[in-house]
């Protein structure tokens, strides 16, 4: 059953753990994206990655370049409400329009008239891709498939998140079990004594604007790492929060940030991420252009692409890789980084 609330009668307060909400997060984290998420419980992302179908993997493989195929799909609890039954959620979502679909997918960063200029027109797609917000980014080649074939993007989406309950996935929940018990006690105790905004400010480190809400949804879940996902639709609002206790989850998000600024902090590292922004390269090129051995780019690209800062592409013919920058991740990092030091963020429009 889930807690509930009666300090403010007008609105519903639910206190409860979500089958769905986790879900989806566990799918996100297993593509090791947003980039947030890197570095993260890597065990797990590596034997969860293991139990995959091909399927699967081959839908994480082409989506590759996609800042977060999977998270926008929490959009979709908060517009359905629906936290407990999976395959009623699925339905929920194949059973959407197109344009109603995309128009969650990509976070409302197009309006509807947008969306049907691409869906009649997909070659012409990037015209739009300024306004793409940080999760929505991806590639303008991989916009115009999205648009020819939506149908088809969203059966693989939903076909890759419903085939991410394994085996290894329920083994992580059951052992977080008593975990989760703790923090929803412990965030039905806030709800009772503050306004619910208040409590997701706490959480969040940023203050909330009061919207026309009359219903709050605070669910926990391990997979999303050190974020805290926010989600509104109409009168609802949902809090996705982490389990990180009080206190100490802004000291590990430091930790993680200050993590990918040391791997930055290396002219050898600048010169490569230098190098491969201009055009993707081979670690063999690179050593030659920078005057290093190849051992040693070997190296440095490996704690690159660790910290998320570099991706690549798959082998070819002579099974050599190109590696590339991911400026997706740049683009986080950069804004994780202001939020930690300033308190702004400019997805939620909060300023610096």
């Amino acid at each position: 059953m889930p807690l509930t609330n009666d300090v403010y009668p007008e609105s519903e307060i639910l206190v409860e753990y979500s089958p769905v909400v986790d879900l989806i997060l566990a799918a996100s984290l297993a593509t090791d994206r947003p980039s947030a998420l890197t570095g993260f419980d890597t065990a797990w992302q590596k034997e969860q990655r293991a139990a995959l179908s091909p399927r699967a993997l081959a839908f994480i493989e082409n989506t590759k370049e996609y800042s977060s195929p999977t998270l926008s799909l929490v959009d979709y609890v908060t517009k359905t409400g629906e936290l407990r039954d999976l395959d009623a959620f699925f339905d929920l979502v194949r059973n959407d329009s197109i344009p109603e679909f995309l128009f969650t997918v990509l976070n409302g960063d197009l309006d509807r008239a947008a969306i049907d200029s691409c869906l009649a027109e997909p070659d012409g797609a990037p015209r739009y891709w300024s306004r793409l917000s940080y999760f929505s980014k991806m590639p303008a080649p991989d916009m115009v498939a999205l648009f020819r074939e939506p149908a088809a993007f969203r059966e693989e989406l939903l076909a890759y998140v419903k085939s991410s309950r394994t085996p290894v996935f329920e083994r992580k929940v059951e052992s977080l079990a008593k975990r989760y018990e703790l923090v929803l006690k412990d965030i039905a105790r806030r709800t009772q004594a503050k306004h619910p905004l208040e409590v997701a400010a706490e959480l969040k480190k940023r203050p909330f604007q009061r919207g026309p809400y009359d219903k709050y949804v605070f669910t926990p879940s391990y997979f999303e790492g050190l974020m805290n996902i926010t989600s509104s639709y109409g009168p609802t609002f949902l809090f996705v929060f982490n389990l990180e206790p009080s206190g100490a989850g802004g000291n590990a998000q430091g930790e993680h940030i200050a993590q990918k600024l040391r791997v930055l902090a290396d002219r050898s590292r600048l010169e490569i991420l230098r190098l491969i922004s201009v055009e993707p390269s081979y670690g063999k090129e690179i050593a030659a252009t920078l005057g290093l051995t190849t051992a040693t780019v070997s190296r440095h690209l490996d704690q690159l692409k660790g910290a998320g800062l570099v991706m690549e592409d798959a082998a070819d013919a002579q099974n050599i890789k190109r590696v590339r920058v991911n400026h997706v991740a740049y683009e986080e990092l950069i804004r994780l980084t202001e939020h930690y030091i300033f308190g702004c963020d400019q997805e939620s429009g909060t300023p610096c």
